[in-house]
């Protein structure tokens, strides 16, 4: 659970968690993933087309959001406690992917003239696309039979917008210049789906005027930031033979499909120089940093890959692969961040805007002790 007996703190993680993107998501990785069961080498170069924005997202949101305190004011120890808010918004050019330039062996847009597809951060726009290969359909007339593409799909519709937001609980402790927070989204399942995501991660940051003795008298304070955060999300593909008993053709080693899992991790580290200025109750900063990250995307289980039958029969042979899909981008990028934090007695509102090629925001509030 998240915190035993806590109803309140349950209902803030879920309002917070932007579950209004991750419920739409389900259902367009579901339709992403389908394309396996006609070639797992074009399954695998449109999901990866397709999810270009989710796992971008992911890793930007992973470098945002930094918390931190204001001055100890003569105390050792200064605990935090809150919530946050952090997202990204993909670029334009990240909406839409054209099928004619993934390299595709199998598949092929139906109409050659509309090859334009949506990726997860387009619209509900989709267009045709069907397998090279061809089956033989009982026809009542001379020869008998008329042919018809193995596999037909439309491709996967974009989840209509291009935000992703992501909730967290977050916690740090500060002493002497040097700052370690945590910030955790729980495993939290979202309500009439299959889909369950989280996020965990820590930030350090040392105050070099702090820690460095000349420095002291500096009228800003210089900080070196630096973390890991670590997000998931995973659910169940549904991936089974479907079509009518005499075109499919299933063989005693078929199956089982109910162990199947489709999943998109990342690993984020980013590395931040912020200098910020407090003046009275507000203090406000400005950073610029790099972001690593690693993206892992899977498709594991038995699964159903569609093939013609060798035999030259009005059928479709059913072939299992076992975790098809596996691949992995790693990415650096630079970004700048600008926001400010306010304070009153022991509670602080903190906001800030990120510059860089997935822009973001992030809106936290915590309590100081």
């Amino acid at each position: 659970g998240l915190i035993p007996g806590s109803v309140y703190m349950k209902k803030l993680i879920a309002v917070a968690a932007f579950f209004y993107v991750v419920v739409l998501s389900q259902g367009q990785i579901l339709q992403s993933t389908r394309f396996v069961k006609g070639s797992i080498s074009d399954g695998e170069k449109i999901l990866m087309a397709y999810l270009l924005p989710l796992e971008k997202s992911f890793n930007a949101i992973g470098s945002r959001g930094f918390d931190f305190q204001r001055s100890a004011n003569g105390k050792s120890f200064v605990y935090s406690f809150g919530v946050q808010l952090a997202g990204a918004m993909a670029p334009v050019r990240d909406k839409t992917y054209n099928v004619a330039g993934l390299g595709l062996s199998e598949f092929v847009a139906s109409d050659p003239s509309n090859t334009l597809a949506q990726t997860f951060a387009g619209n509900s726009n989709t267009i045709g696309l069907a397998t090279r290969a061809n089956i033989k359909v009982p026809s009542a007339t001379f020869p008998f039979y008329t042919t018809k593409p193995l596999l037909k799909l439309q491709s996967p519709e974009g989840s209509g917008t291009a935000l992703l937001g992501l909730g967290f609980l977050t916690a740090s402790v500060y002493t002497n210049g040097k700052e370690a927070g945590i910030r955790i989204m729980p495993p939290i399942r979202v309500p009439g789906t299959d889909a369950i995501v989280y996020s965990a991660g820590g930030t350090l940051r040392a105050e070099l005027n702090t820690l460095i003795k000349p420095m002291h008298s500096w009228p800003v304070i210089i900080s070196v930031v630096t973390g890991l955060q670590y997000t998931r999300l995973s659910l169940d593909p549904g991936l089974a033979p479907e079509g009518s008993g005499a075109e499919i053709s299933l063989q005693p080693e078929n199956g089982p499909y109910d162990t199947q899992e489709f999943y998109i991790s990342s690993r984020v580290i980013p590395f931040e120089l912020m200098v910020q200025k407090e003046v009275r109750k507000l203090v406000i900063y400005a950073g610029a940093g790099m972001n690593f990250s690693k993206s892992h995307t899977a498709l594991e289980g038995n699964i159903p890959l569609y093939k013609t039958d060798p035999t030259d029969t009005f059928s479709i042979i059913i072939e299992d692969f076992k975790d098809p899909v596996s691949y992995e981008r790693l990415t650096a990028s630079a970004y700048l961040n600008v926001g400010f934090k306010y304070f009153v007695r022991s509670y602080g509102l903190n906001a800030g805007y990120s510059i860089s090629e997935y822009q973001g925001f992030y809106l936290g509030f915590g309590i100081t002790l």
